[in-house]
């Protein structure tokens, strides 16, 4: 395994579904960078039989895998080099070719000029097709918001959420949503709603696998990240932030009947925050999923602002402001709790390397702490504990049981028939 823009990334994986595509005999899958970013690299060796249609190879693998496991470079070859040992020279393949699905189409209007160039400067390319998949040509969950941000600079209203519904520059322009908050799924009367309060980070990417997996059982209301509500506010606070979701829910949920509330991390402590207050405003029934939130959070472990870029060092500035006016964390009602056992190595979802050693074992030390904390402070519960570390809760193994145990404890189909 490696990891990619926060991913763990399978190339073997990936390699034995290509190849399970008829007429590809091998194929090397690898990780290639292009200037700061890394790619994923598909080499594939065709048997000659008919030409390989690459989109069809794409769309192909598209349906057996999640997005950001598809390679955005492609090269197909007649044969391999070969080291005198008779194993592929991975140093001698040749430079291949980041895959563009449609035609070039130029922009038309301010908007999708602005766009485009500013896509264009964040991949490094010459131009790019307001048609064009921006996530073909490996466009990075830190690049989205570079994207937004330097956007709504420009005076073009979009958001992480459009961009990553809309992929390409024409799409996200005419299905533009609200930027603070929007439906997981297609609402329906005959599910229970279920308020998902993203933290750090974004809805998407990170979040999509849960919803997608828990799509069938509920209708998820969807509280971007905290990072979207202070994006342009001077100051930082809990209270306004749960003041401002009291408003939400009256205006866009007011007659609802709302299951429950989850989220992770900062996410699900917010989460506690608001289910609380719905507890006790006229929704006495409504649950609780925390998933690797702490009930007792240690205020002096904050994140150091390191990262050369400017973007994430804001958003490492709202994130520890988020912790400081954070209270403590309580609830009353019937509560899911799922904790890690596993140790992260990353403060930060969009970091592929290791953080400060000192600061990364101070938080592993608070999260042993924090599960002694959760036994004390809510005796009856049972916290669940998941084979991961705290950035890979949605990967397939942890999430499905994270199902499981909401399955197990969680009847909505009694109340919605």
């Amino acid at each position: 395994q490696v990891k990619i823009r926060g991913f763990r990334i399978e190339p073997d994986e990936i390699a034995r579904q290509l190849e399970d595509y008829p007429g590809i005999l091998h194929t090397v899958v690898t990780l290639k960078e292009y200037g700061e970013e890394k790619r994923i690299v598909a080499y594939l060796l065709a048997d000659g039989k008919e030409e390989v249609e690459l989109g069809e190879v794409r769309n192909f693998l598209v349906s057996r895998l999640p997005s950001y496991m598809i390679p955005s470079a492609w090269s197909v070859l007649e044969h391999f080099p070969l080291t005198i040992n008779g194993k592929v020279d991975r140093h001698a393949l040749p430079e291949p070719e980041l895959f563009v699905a449609e035609e070039y189409v130029p922009p038309v209007g301010k908007e999708e000029e602005k766009l485009a160039e500013i896509a264009a400067k964040l991949l490094q390319l010459p131009k790019v097709g307001v048609c064009t998949d921006l996530f073909d040509m490996g466009l990075t969950s830190l690049q989205v918001m570079e994207l937004v941000q330097e956007a709504q600079e420009g005076k073009v209203p979009v958001s992480v959420t459009d961009v990553y519904k809309g992929r390409n520059i024409r799409h996200m322009l005419a299905n533009k949503e609200n930027p603070l908050y929007c439906w997981g799924n297609e609402p329906d009367n005959g599910k229970p709603v279920v308020i998902l309060v993203c933290g750090y980070p974004y809805f998407r990417p990170f979040y999509d696998r849960f919803v997608e997996c828990f799509k069938d059982d509920y209708s998820f209301f969807i509280f971007e990240s905290f990072l979207e509500y202070f994006r342009s506010k001077e100051m930082v606070y809990v209270n306004d932030l749960a003041d401002y979701y009291g408003e939400v829910i009256k205006k866009e949920l007011h007659g609802t009947e709302i299951y429950a509330v989850a989220g992770h991390c900062l996410g699900g402590e917010l989460g506690m925050i608001l289910a609380e207050h719905l507890r006790i405003n006229g929704y006495p029934s409504i649950k609780a999923l925390v998933i690797e939130g702490f009930v007792r959070r240690d205020k002096s472990l904050l994140i150091p602002e390191t990262s050369g870029n400017e973007l994430l060092r804001q958003q490492i500035r709202i994130t520890n402001s988020i912790i400081g006016t954070m209270p403590e964390p309580v609830f009353g009602g019937e509560m899911i709790v799922c904790l890690a056992t596993k140790a992260s190595e990353r403060f930060m979802f969009e970091t592929d390397g290791s953080d400060n050693g000192g600061l990364i074992r101070a938080m592993q030390s608070a999260s042993e702490k924090n599960k002694a904390d959760w036994r004390c402070l809510y005796p009856r519960i049972t916290c669940y504990e998941l084979d991961t570390d705290h950035w890979g809760v949605f990967d397939d193994a942890p999430l499905a049981s994270i199902y499981e145990i909401v399955k197990r404890n969680w009847h909505p189909n009694r109340f919605y028939i």
